[in-house]
């Protein structure tokens, strides 16, 4: 993994209602709630966008591993669970989980394994959450 500082930058205008739109590096990212709380349900929530961010940077970093290791990944898929509930009156994340899985041609398990166990050590978002996440490894031929 790269070393030093790095930062990241968003800035999120309101749309109406309770849409955002996010600018980030010049792309834009809409932001909604599901009609049942009160949202148009026309773009993914918060808590499943900060999902996605968390399966997006494992798999980055998982495939950054594979790929300074020489493991050929054919296909790569990462399913990811967030659980809230009520904790003081307030609605928390209280568990996650991770599942990724990984098609490879005849890659080494032991070495996938490594690789895998890294990307879980050095996934910046994954790493910044302070609820129970468990993590899961598939590897498919």
């Amino acid at each position: 993994m790269a070393g030093g500082k790095s930062e990241a930058r968003a800035k999120v205008m309101w749309e109406g209602g309770l849409k955002t739109t996010s600018l980030i590096r010049g792309m834009e990212i809409a932001c909604d709630k599901p009609k049942g709380l009160f949202g148009t349900n026309t773009a993914p929530a918060p808590l499943e966008i900060f999902s996605s961010a968390m399966g997006s940077c494992l798999m980055t970093t998982f495939l950054y591993s594979a790929h300074k290791s020489r493991i050929h990944v054919s296909d790569i898929s990462v399913d990811v669970k967030t659980e809230t509930d009520f904790v003081e009156g307030q609605e928390r994340v209280v568990a996650g989980s991770m599942k990724l899985s990984v098609w490879t041609e005849g890659a080494d398990k032991e070495k996938i394994e490594k690789v895998f166990d890294l990307a879980r050590a050095h996934c910046t978002v994954t790493n910044a959450v302070n609820f129970p996440l468990e993590f899961e490894l598939k590897i498919k031929d």
